[in-house]
């Protein structure tokens, strides 16, 4: 959800204006002349660089470099020329703008790194403090956000240097010199650059970031960034300056721009929402009379960097003044004013044309099948995994004949008991129960499925008089202390954001452990034992004979067979040996 909010005010913001004097300039978007042609490249001034050249649709040009996908899926970055030539001779899982002069990317199977214009490795992300780095954000006021993987966040500079410590369980991205950050006690707090606290925010409030001097708050009782409106506005010093009249309401995602923000007013009757214009003093300048049918469409309405109001009204796009007069006709389905031009991009019927903001008249005679707003990524994950790390983590509990608190032999009465879970909660599970999923690591989370030796609650039968016979009746539920524990399941299931690939590699991680530490006891696999996460490991189970605390317990790393699961989640068993131990332990 944090990683929605960020997006959403990233590509909205990319065509338009920003108060951030360092927003990156787009000169050049992605078009086709004709439906059926390859991508080219069209300027904000209406001049084609080139035409027809890629099969995958690139992002937009920024600081003159674009990405676009290769046929493997990875993206490649390339100079925006008549004639475009890779940047340099790799490709990546994800490739960032550039921002500061250098570009967030990741390779596959390897840490976050920054590259120069020039396709040169400026510095690489991969561990702080013996902590790995996980994930960063794009730059923004020459500071980038960035999280380690015990899930704490803090700020590097455009050299690779950590400059705020990662202390803090939640950030956002700096803007006007302040960031707004969550400490380890889930209080909000104000930032400078220095990581020194300006001022506490208010007890259960969200916020957004500074925007023309001002932050918007809202309260986070009973809201969500679906339904959240903001209550008021900071100033730089935590001074409640605006508290949005009860009129109007404003949207967390609208911020303040050249002195105003959008807001609106809902007609529950009609269920739609009339969107009009707000000052810093609460004084409603254009009032709320654009309409649109759903709450995600006012993040539309967006202040120009020539301080025009892009609206919508009943599904069609213009642009109006401070006072309200149009200066572009609220006539296009799509409408993307280009930041640092008198030009904006407009689609009308099926055909999209290059038009002046004011006026709306065509700049070119030229219409196009496809003009798109394709922005970077707001975000980056590291693709490299620590193998033995997360093996280790995976294996740690084991115990001999058990997993943790649970052992072979254990009733299951007792399991369910400490995890509350009751009979009448067991009834379906037959000779099994699945308890709850609990966190490993960074990269997954475990839940424990444990086989019984027979049914694992039985039913309670009582004689019940029905008219002229008696018949059996159940009336609940007891659990069966015959029950005892035969296997356990630790079925790991990948976190998807956490890398390509990740179920199958981290597969291949628990074998290629366990091949070194453990001796394989099918025959089907010996003769792969010198060649780990092989083809038929992935489709075959890999039993194991591993010796702990002197007692001999198999384990088989298997797809999940019986098991109802996923696909992508891959399955430990633990079961009692026979009494035959390894002839060695590696």
């Amino acid at each position: 959800m944090k990683h929605l909010s960020f997006l959403l005010l990233f590509i909205s913001g990319l065509m338009l204006s920003s108060c951030r004097s360092e927003q990156p300039k787009i000169s050049h978007v992605p078009f086709k002349a004709d439906k059926e042609d390859r991508w080219g490249m069209i300027g904000t001034d209406g001049k084609v660089l080139f035409e027809n050249e890629f099969q995958e649709r690139p992002s937009a040009v920024m600081n003159g470099i674009f990405t676009v996908k290769n046929a493997e899926g990875l993206y490649e970055y390339y100079t925006a020329k008549a004639k475009p030539k890779p940047l340099n001779n790799k490709a990546y899982l994800s490739a960032g703008a550039f921002i500061e002069d250098i570009a967030p990317v990741v390779e596959p199977k390897q840490p976050i790194s920054y590259i120069r214009k020039d396709g040169t490795t400026a510095f690489t992300l991969d561990k702080y403090q013996d902590k790995r780095i996980v994930f960063v954000v794009p730059f923004s006021e020459g500071l980038a956000g960035f999280k380690t993987q015990d899930e704490r966040y803090g700020f590097i500079d455009t050299k690779g240097n950590v400059v705020i410590e990662p202390h803090f369980t939640s950030i956002h991205s700096f803007s006007e010199g302040l960031a707004v950050v969550e400490q380890a006690d889930s209080t909000w707090i104000v930032i400078n650059k220095k990581g020194e606290k300006q001022f506490d925010l208010p007890q259960n409030t969200t916020c957004s970031n500074f925007s023309d001097g001002l932050l918007a708050c809202w309260k986070t009782s009973g809201n969500t960034l679906y339904t959240a409106n903001v209550d008021f506005f900071l100033d730089t010093k935590g001074d409640k300056v605006l508290t949005v009249p009860d009129k109007v309401k404003v949207r967390w995602f609208n911020s303040f721009s050249h002195g105003y923000i959008p807001c609106y007013q809902e007609d529950k009757e009609k269920n739609v929402y009339y969107v009009g214009l707000m000052n810093k003093k609460g004084g409603i300048v254009i009032r709320p009379k654009y309409e649109v049918e759903y709450p995600y469409e006012i993040a539309e309405f967006q202040i120009t960097d020539d301080n025009l109001l892009r609206v919508i009204d009943q599904d069609k796009m213009g642009l109006v003044d401070m006072e309200d007069n149009v200066v572009c006709p609220i006539e296009f389905s799509r409408l993307f004013p280009a930041l640092h031009s008198r030009y904006a991009f407009a689609k009308q019927g099926n055909y999209w044309r290059i038009i002046d903001k004011r006026g709306g008249e065509k700049a070119t005679a030229v219409e196009y099948a496809m003009i798109e707003d394709t922005p970077y990524s707001g975000y980056f994950e590291s693709d490299w995994i620590d193998g033995e790390g997360f093996a280790q983590d995976l294996l740690k509990p084991l115990v001999a004949q058990g997993y943790g608190s649970i052992q072979i032999g254990d009733t299951v009465s007792r399991i369910a008991a400490d995890h509350n879970m009751t009979a009448r909660d067991c009834r379906r599970s037959w000779d099994k129960i699945m308890l709850p999923a609990d966190k490993l690591n960074e990269y997954c989370d475990i839940r424990l499925a444990v086989t019984s030796t027979s049914d694992v609650v039985t039913p309670i039968v009582k004689s019940v008089r029905n008219y002229w016979w008696w018949e059996s009746k159940t009336v609940g539920y007891k659990f069966n202390p015959n029950a005892r524990v035969k296997q356990i399941a630790v079925i790991v299931q990948p976190r998807h954001s956490s890398g390509r690939n990740m179920p199958e590699r981290l597969r291949n991680e628990v074998i290629r452990y366990m091949d070194s530490r453990f001796q394989r006891i099918n025959d089907a696999q010996k003769e792969d034992q010198n060649n780990t996460a092989t083809e038929n490991d992935a489709k075959s189970p890999i039993l194991y004979l591993a010796t702990v605390n002197d007692t001999s317990v198999k384990l088989t790393v298997n797809s999940l067979g019986e098991l109802m699961a996923d696909d992508d989640e891959f399955v430990l068993m633990i079961e009692q040996a026979e009494s035959a131990k390894p002839d060695k332990q590696k």
